[in-house]
This record gives C-alpha cells, sequence and structure tokens, in this order.
C-alpha cells in the first residue's frame, strides 16, 4: 500500500490556522496542569492544617487534664 505524499505549504492559510489552534491547545492545557497541581497543594495544606489543629487541640485537652 502506498500512500500519496504532498507537499505542504507551510505558510499556507489552513496549516497557521492549524498551528495556532495547536498552540492554543497546548497553552489550555498546561494552564489546567498548573491549575489542578495549584489546587492540589491548597487542598493538600487545608488538609495539614486540619490535622495540625486536632493535634493541637488533643495536647490543650491533655495538659488541662493532667
Amino acid at each position: 500500500m502506498q500512500l500519496n505524499r504532498k507537499k505542504v505549504d507551510l505558510k499556507s492559510d489552513s496549516v497557521i490556522k492549524l498551528m495556532i489552534l495547536a498552540s492554543q491547545t497546548a497553552t489550555l492545557l498546561t494552564q489546567q496542569i498548573c491549575f489542578a497541581k495549584y489546587n492540589y497543594c491548597i487542598l493538600t495544606s487545608q488538609l495539614l492544617e486540619k490535622d495540625s489543629n486536632k493535634g493541637s487541640k488533643h495536647v490543650a485537652l491533655n495538659e488541662k487534664t493532667s
């Protein structure tokens, strides 16, 4: 099976539009990855803060009872 290969004019409108679309898609994916990492960091810090608050409450209760 042979493929018919044609030379593509890299300056044609359709190729330029396709390259712009690919660039925009890559930018959006990068933004989504950064946003997901940011949300993960926020969630992780909130969970750590919640855990540390629980720990300090337990310590405070133990100190009062002793």
